[in-house]
């Protein structure tokens, strides 16, 4: 069924695994947790066995935190936004926007990727609290900033990502040159 062994991931009780039908595709199975940030200077949580209520509104954007019941098919939208947000192309956070990136900023790049990938449009207090918060994104290493950009799969998209981070002042290249330490490719040298 598999391509390999998972990856298991205790820390948040995840395992990442490749199924031999989709091989190029990561997939991550997750019990519902909590989560609860203590330490500012990362984006590491405690985690904690959850309901699926808490589990949902824990979630990076609304698109993202739906469920499907198994056994009859139906799909959970416990934000009461996920559906209507799919339909009307819309990237949003669950909870407060600046809560939701305070805790973890990455959680701003996947909102700019969702958008630019799939040409949907930051609903506006999610944007304004991206544009409020880009400072964040100081404690997530450049490593990790360029994995999620990559994430994009697609040259042009990646560009797009650069541009729409440089254009808010979201990330500004110059801010921290130990943090652009691994990163191959300058804003100006991706348009």
């Amino acid at each position: 069924l598999t391509t390999r062994e998972p990856v298991t991931y205790p820390t948040y009780s995840t395992a990442m695994f490749h199924l031999k039908e989709f091989p190029n595709d990561e997939l991550e199975a997750v019990q519902t947790r909590k989560e609860t940030y203590e330490d500012k200077t990362n984006r590491n949580p405690t985690t904690a066995y959850g309901t699926i209520k808490e589990d949902c509104m824990r979630r990076d954007l609304t698109i993202n935190a739906l469920y499907k019941n198994i056994t009859s098919g139906e799909i959970l939208d416990m934000t009461e936004r996920g559906l209507d947000d799919i339909k009307n192309h819309i990237i949003r956070t669950p909870l407060d926007a600046d809560i939701t990136f305070d805790d973890d900023p990455l959680r701003m790049l996947r909102c700019i990727r969702f958008a630019t990938r799939y040409g949907w449009d930051i609903e506006k207090t999610t944007l304004e609290a991206i544009q409020r918060n880009h400072k964040r994104l100081e404690i997530i290493t450049a490593e990790r900033i360029k994995d999620e950009i990559t994430k994009t799969n697609a040259p042009d998209m990646a560009r797009s990502v650069m541009r729409f981070l440089c254009s808010f002042n979201v990330l500004r290249m110059e801010r921290n040159p130990a943090a652009r330490k691994g990163m191959q490719r300058t804003p100006q040298a991706m348009q």
